[in-house]
């Protein structure tokens, strides 16, 4: 299969399993992109991203996902040197309100 985008061409295949890859841009599509190499991909994909967006670029993209898992959310932290409470996932996560069990 030859993808027009280079970015997703280098990426683990996995990751776009529910859509068609050759439909992604990297640089429309780049918050699913992102969010998905975070959330399920392998070390060599987020150097892949990276490298390709470079940190600054990265980092906002970063800063503005609404869903993160806490492992990623504190690595993210930690890598980019940001405050925790500087990414939006953590000031809507902060806002729920868990179930509470009796």
């Amino acid at each position: 299969m030859s993808l027009k985008d280079p970015l997703i061409s280098t990426l683990s295949s996995y990751l776009f399993w529910d859509v068609n890859p050759e439909d992604l841009d990297h640089n429309f599509n780049k918050d699913e992109i992102v969010s998905r190499v975070m959330s399920r991909g392998l070390y060599s994909d987020f150097q892949t991203i990276r490298k390709f967006y470079g940190d600054k670029n990265l980092l906002e993209i970063l800063l503005q996902l609404r869903d993160m898992d806490v492992k990623t959310l504190h690595y993210c932290s930690t890598i980019f040197s940001t405050p925790i409470i500087n990414f939006r996932c953590y000031a809507q996560n902060a806002s729920r309100r868990e179930h509470w069990d009796f």
